[in-house]
């Protein structure tokens, strides 16, 4: 299972598909203050990414990879969920 869901923790793993953006999008409604664990992820389906952007979960943990942390810090660290839309 890509994404393991712990409580106010989602910890992703290897490939996350866009299999997993409804599962996600439940999960990010719900679990509001919840963090995301990306540090065992490896490469995740762009839809992912939107929900990441437009939930405003704190991430706990970024990529192993330098190249794909260094790429997704970029994306979400411009989004906030006080506003929706980019700071």
């Amino acid at each position: 299972m890509p994404i393991m869901y712990r409580d106010n923790l989602a910890v992703f793993e290897d490939l996350v598909g866009i299999e997993e953006a409804d599962e996600l999008l439940k999960w990010t409604e719900k679990c509001r203050e919840g963090s995301i664990d990306l540090s065992k992820c490896t490469h995740m389906h762009t839809a992912i990414v939107q929900l990441l952007m437009v939930s405003g979960n704190p991430i706990r943990a970024w990529p192993a990879q330098h190249p794909f942390a260094q790429w997704l810090k970029s994306a979400l660290q411009n989004f906030s969920r006080k506003e929706g839309v980019r700071v």
